[in-house]
């Protein structure tokens, strides 16, 4: 997820105020200035550019480019008569742990001498792939010179820092909190440098990609939500409420994200139906119909672009004998899976499925090994059964289904036809197959997940056996 990690230097990998402290002395002492300032003021004008410092401590002297030079020499000569002092405890540890897995970049307002002494009492070089300082540029230029197709930590201790960041989707700000300045804006932030490790294994839980876009965790503490940022719209997903006034704060950041759609909370496709924690059989149906949840979004000027509703019902006895005296045309054929067959196959239900649903709300094409990750994986858990109806040697529809873990009822989780194929009597036999499998183990209640509130044909199905139902209202907020 991260490749490149990038250092501020003064206040985040030494401390340096001593020598700034010492430096201005030495200078007042070689140009005669009475007038000096004190411990805590020399603070103020850490990260300042060495040039607009000297400009204004020395507006009198005529030869600033010399007094430059001095001051910068007189600096890093105390610092190496004081190394033991000016590095932070951990930081060549530090170091040399994460260049075995991560570029490191350090870039600085200090010149480049700065950085350099650093290296050298710290014996960090080795670890450092490359430093930028004032000499090469601005820190916003240099930050823009290290290019990722990934995410970038950067490690500062200022808000200057921070700001100098221009895309903050890109770029993750951690604050070193021990460093020398206040910072209120940050995405992480560390007592020590040691600390940094933890937040490095925070981000690979919280920010990953999926098919090659971004997603991160948005929080207001337990409240939180996942993002996926995508070109045209941004997905978000698995929307965890608390049911306190984080969860307003959590919708108010979700407000910040432009063109957002969501929350997709099952596990289907990436955009179709976003997920990212695991799929929690036990949680289904959640049928505890609540309206706090979609009210909080729609107080907030999102709008409903599509619901779905999962369904717990009676067998439809009247369908399912119609469906028995259904036959299948020459030519058709079906057979049934069980257990571990099906996962044989895959590459079947995976060309049906392509087929079906891409006309479907919110599709995307997924290749098949993505299709396997997130559309397989969570149910070998479960012991599934599997319907497929083939035209000569070709598969054409399937339907996936299996027992609710806890033996509460069975589940059809998808019926998909091949296009080509979607007549009535394909249907009919799939309900009928799955039907005498359902009964066979005992079970009279079926649920059906996740189904287009427009979809006639299911409503059909299960219209007058309802036992429970809950919809999932499909969410968007465009930019204003």
């Amino acid at each position: 997820m991260i490749n490149n990690i990038i250092f501020d230097l003064d206040g985040t990998l030494w401390q340096t105020r001593d020598s700034y402290l010492f430096a201005y002395k030495q200078a007042c002492d070689i140009y005669k200035k009475n007038e000096t300032i004190d411990y805590k003021e020399v603070l103020n004008f850490l990260g300042i550019k060495l040039d607009v410092l000297i400009d204004s401590l020395f507006s009198n002297v005529k030869n600033k480019e010399i007094l430059e030079k001095e001051t910068v020499y007189c600096a890093t000569e105390y610092l190496k008569n004081n190394s033991t002092d000016c590095i932070y405890d951990g930081v060549t540890a530090l170091l040399e742990k994460l260049s075995k897995h991560y570029n490191i970049f350090v870039v600085s307002n200090a010149p480049a001498l700065f950085v350099e002494t650093f290296l050298e009492i710290s014996k960090c070089k080795k670890f450092i792939k490359k430093y930028y300082t004032i000499e090469d540029g601005t820190k916003t230029e240099n930050l823009l010179k290290i290019k990722s197709d990934n995410k970038i930590l950067f490690v500062g201790d200022a808000e200057d820092d921070y700001k100098s960041i221009v895309d903050h989707k890109k770029v993750i700000f951690c604050y070193a909190k021990y460093g020398y300045k206040q910072c209120s804006s940050y995405d992480y932030y560390i007592d020590a440098p040691l600390d940094l490790f933890g937040v490095l294994k925070d981000i690979e839980v919280n920010h990953k990609m999926i098919n090659g876009f971004n997603y991160e965790i948005i929080s207001s503490h337990d409240s939180k939500a996942t993002v996926m940022y995508k070109i045209k719209y941004n997905y978000f997903g698995f929307v965890e409420l608390t049911n306190t006034k984080d969860d307003l704060i959590l919708v108010n950041k979700l407000k910040k994200i432009n063109n957002l759609i969501g929350p997709f909370n099952g596990n289907t496709w990436y955009g179709y139906r976003y997920q990212i924690n695991e799929f929690n059989f036990k949680l289904y149906p959640d049928c505890n119909n609540s309206e706090y949840e979609l009210n909080l979004f729609l107080d907030n000027n999102f709008t409903v672009k599509q619901k779905y509703v999962s369904t717990l019902a009676y067998i439809n006895y009247r369908i399912w004998n119609k469906a028995k005296k259904s036959r299948l045309k020459t030519g058709y054929s079906y057979k049934i899976y069980q257990g571990k067959e099906c996962y044989d196959k895959i590459e079947e239900i995976y060309s049906i499925a392509i087929d079906a649903f891409s006309k479907a709300d919110f599709y995307e094409y997924i290749s098949k090994s993505e299709f396997i990750d997130i559309y397989l994986k969570n149910i070998e858990l479960c012991n599934p059964d599997l319907v497929m109806i083939y035209y000569k040697t070709k598969p054409i529809a399937f339907n996936f289904c299996y027992e609710d873990l806890e033996k509460r009822f069975y589940v059809c989780k998808t019926t998909a036809i091949k296009k080509q194929y979607q007549h009535k009597n394909v249907l009919l036999k799939l309900i009928d197959y799955s039907y005498n499998l359902m009964t066979k183990k005992g079970y009279s209640e079926v649920l059906y997940h996740f189904s287009n509130d427009r979809t006639k044909v299911l409503n059909a199905i299960y219209r007058r056996n309802i036992i429970k139902q809950k919809y999932y209202a499909i969410l968007k907020r465009e930019n204003d």
